[in-house]
């Protein structure tokens, strides 16, 4: 079959398994003289994919004058056409929204001008500037115009229709464009506040059923559903119903998105656009977000997300890939594998807007390759060229070079043979399409806690013990950890680790019994929930862990093992209020229990009571010695705990990689355990910003 297909692993070019290898390339910014040459590069380097946004600001730049094939930086015919006698398949990206450091984010300024009802609102109805509300009924009809008219110049070349577009974006980034402002949008028309039909009132209903529950939880009294305004702040109601409104108006706010992205959804499919759909998540703290979008959409669906590692010297104050990058990106791609999602960065780094830091060939490799030790499957480095933008369309100047890999002068920059030399290895390894990363723990999370980064409360410090100190531990002793979502697929032959808060959804609750009942193996640390995802009382797995009460042990120098060494550098202790089982850890100076380990059910199930960021190599042997309690052991014996590897195996390959994303050259004794064989690798050396790969 011609075109692009994935399932839940991998992707499938041309009925073949094949890595998506894909370039951003702008064809309204480039000169048409130069997309051959241009194009020609990106294939030469091992493309089998070219993505392109087609922007509102530049096709519509008067309200309904639409200006298409007529001018340079307009024909995109052309361009489609030339993609189909080089063979490469199209990623279309037609917005709404593009970004893409156009002027109103890639939205006509007539827009703004003639109807600035459509702006997007803070609580306190102050403008996001340059944003709109999604579903704003006005925006709503012009976007629907605008995508009509550039659906009508795709559908010929359609994969469905022997062409090249493979697939089609929904708009782009969701939600980003208000969080990365500071705030979501509450603009009163678009949300249907003090309306009995609107989307808010209507989402109140569906969770509560009657505004006595509702007044109930939010300790207010409502007349009815429509009598609800959630800009308006309460002095007098407790700081837990406060939060439930703020909480329930970040989920409300994820529907919104899910239902504007069904109408984009249904503007292609009723303009005969048939191949399959994609969006992305602009970054793991924003994929929870998407959750239910991706869930809404009709199968097949493809959610990625964006990998950058640096856009500038403030940003992140990260200037090359890092240990704390690769983190995030196994978090983000194991959150696409737990939607069914092949792990996909839509837009991966290939230049950056600022001249600083460099984009340099030896990083960008490194970036990719730990981006492949990761899972990643297919991918877009954005962007691939530049060139000159649109009159009056940029908003960063008129040159858009982005530092790219081919220059706006047709200058091929070293970081080119980055992308060549990862494609290469790409091609070589297909048979990674139909495998996921090994995994000998499971780190198991909710959306919950993950999603709403402002409004998590508790579940903010949750993330980050777990990504910090807990996921950091487990790398440096060798272990391969893979996030698992509580209420999904879990392992009963894997140990799972669950970071908890004082709440936890009563199901997920229920799936940590359900898996240690069945014979599972479970470290829960460092609390027990007590509440609910509503703030309700719900303590199912604290009695079923059957330890009392658990209180802070105000004793955080450092922690004892059974054999009298130490974990230092500890965030917080807690202890309990009835000790079983067998004691694990201790306090030092009162000698309070920190750590138990006690059978239930079928399984085992270790109480840890703390917390802390990882820093000092006990934390590294704790969890050793807490894993070793399970009989389980790392995957790989190294002996440089700065030195993280992955592996993948199928029935007939295994490959390793070990990375050192260091400034400086480092060496490390490699052992691994693979198809129930020791493979000793000797001392391995590895040069700065190093990713290895060993054929085992």
């Amino acid at each position: 079959m011609f075109g692009l297909q994935w399932d839940s692993t991998g992707f499938l070019v041309n009925g073949e398994r094949a890595p998506l290898i894909s370039g951003e390339f702008h064809y309204f910014r480039v000169p048409e003289k130069d997309w051959r040459f241009r194009l020609l590069k990106l294939k030469t380097a091992g493309a089998n994919a070219v993505a392109t946004y087609v922007p509102w600001i530049v096709h519509e730049p008067q309200e309904g004058v639409y200006r298409f094939d007529d001018a340079p930086g307009r024909n995109i015919s052309a361009f489609l056409s030339l993609c189909a006698d080089l063979g490469l398949l199209v990623l279309y990206r037609p917005g709404p929204h593009v970004y893409s450091e156009l002027v109103n984010n890639g939205l006509p300024g007539w827009l703004f001008e003639k109807y600035p009802e459509v702006t997007a609102r803070r609580k306190d109805g102050t403008a996001i500037s340059g944003t709109v509300s999604y579903l704003h009924p006005v925006f709503l009809e012009k976007a629907r115009a605008y995508i009509h008219e550039v659906n009508k110049r795709a559908a010929p070349f359609l994969c469905t229709n022997g062409g090249v577009v493979a697939a089609a974006q929904i708009d782009n980034e969701l939600g980003g464009i208000h969080i990365w402002r500071g705030s979501l949008d509450y603009s009163p028309e678009a949300m249907g506040f003090g309306s009995s039909d609107g989307y808010y009132p209507r989402f109140l209903t569906a969770r509560y059923g009657t505004a006595e529950k509702l007044g109930e939880t939010y300790g207010l009294r409502y007349e009815s559903f429509a009598n609800t305004d959630p800009r308006v702040d309460f002095s007098d109601i407790s700081e837990r119903c406060a939060f439930r409104r703020e909480r329930d108006y970040y989920d409300f706010y994820c529907g919104t998105l899910r239902v504007y992205a069904k109408k984009v959804a249904s503007w292609f499919r009723e303009d005969g656009i048939d191949v399959a759909l994609c969006g992305n998540s602009s970054s793991v703290t924003e994929t929870p977000m998407l959750v239910d979008m991706a869930a809404g959409q009709e199968k097949p669906f493809l959610l990625g997300v964006d990998h950058y590692y640096t856009l500038g010297p403030e940003w992140s104050l990260c200037n090359n890939p890092s240990p704390q990058r690769l983190i995030s990106w196994i978090v983000s791609f194991d959150f696409l594998r737990e939607l069914d999602m092949p792990p996909s960065a839509l837009e991966l780094q290939a230049g950056n807007l600022a001249d600083f830091p460099p984009m340099l060939r030896e990083d960008l490799l490194a970036l990719y390759m730990a981006n492949t030790a990761a899972g990643l499957k297919g991918a877009n480095y954005y962007i691939f060229t530049g060139g000159l933008n649109v009159s009056g369309t940029g908003s960063a100047g008129e040159i858009y070079d982005y530092n790219a890999m081919i220059s706006a002068e047709n200058e091929v920059r070293p970081t080119w043979h980055a992308l060549k030399e990862h494609a290469e290895f790409m091609r070589s390894h297909t048979w990674l399409q139909q495998v996921d990363r090994v995994c000998d723990v499971q780190l198991g999370f909710t959306w919950e806690s993950h999603g709403g980064p402002q409004y998590g409360g508790e579940g903010n410090a949750l993330v980050r013990y777990l990504q910090n100190g807990v996921h950091f531990s487990l790398m440096g002793a060798g272990f391969l950890p893979r996030y698992r979502e509580l209420g999904n697929r879990l392992d009963f032959s894997v140990p799972l680790i669950v970071a908890s808060a004082e709440t936890m959804p009563a199901k997920k609750q229920q799936a940590v019994i359900d898996f240690i009942n069945a014979g599972g193996k479970a470290i829960i640390t460092p609390l027990l929930p007590v509440l609910d995802e509503t703030l309700n009382p719900c303590t199912l797995l604290k009695d079923f862990i059957g330890i009392g009460d658990i209180v802070p042990a105000e004793d955080t120098r450092k922690a004892l093992c059974p054999d009298g060494t130490g974990v230092y550098l500890l965030d917080k202790q807690f202890t309990c209020g009835k000790a079983i089982g067998k004691i694990l850890l201790r306090s030092e100076r009162k000698s309070l229990p920190l750590a138990l380990h006690m059978k239930k059910g079928g399984g085992e199930v270790i109480w840890l009571g703390v917390s802390f960021g990882y820093r000092v190599k006990s934390q590294i042997e704790l969890f050793e010695f807490l894993l070793g309690q399970f009989g389980q052991r790392p995957t790989v014996e190294c002996g440089n705990p700065t030195i993280w590897c992955t592996l993948f195996e199928d029935k007939t390959h295994a490959t390793l990689f070990a990375m050192n994303l260091f400034s400086g050259a480092q060496e490390a004794s490699l052992r691994v355990n693979v198809k129930g064989k020791a493979v000793d690798l000797g001392t391995v050396q590895f040069p700065a910003m190093t990713v290895r790969t060993f054929e085992l």
